[in-house]
């Protein structure tokens, strides 16, 4: 679970087996978007202006497309990814 640095949203992931990386807008209480990932997501972060949620991509066991991928937090959009090392991002 994460939340905008203003409040305006919160982002949450269920775990395995679950893909999705859902985004709620607090205000209207409803479900912006849910957004499938490749892999289950194992943390998610707030950007520090709110545009962005960022959610590790671990292949774990394998390693081989480890990545933090970032989804616009507005409409549920793949916006970039990073790969990281063979290990999971805390």
């Amino acid at each position: 679970v994460c939340a905008a640095p203003d409040g305006a949203w919160v982002a949450t992931t269920a775990g395995r087996p679950d893909r999705r990386l859902r985004v709620w807008d607090v205000a209207a209480g409803a479900e912006r978007f849910a957004h499938e990932l490749e892999a289950a997501p194992f943390c998610t972060a707030a950007t520090p202006d709110g545009r962005y949620v960022a959610a590790d991509v671990s292949d774990l066991g394998r390693g081989t497309n480890n990545k933090v991928v970032f989804v616009d937090a507005a409409t549920g959009a793949a916006a970039f990814a990073l790969p990281t090392r063979r290990r999971q991002v805390t």
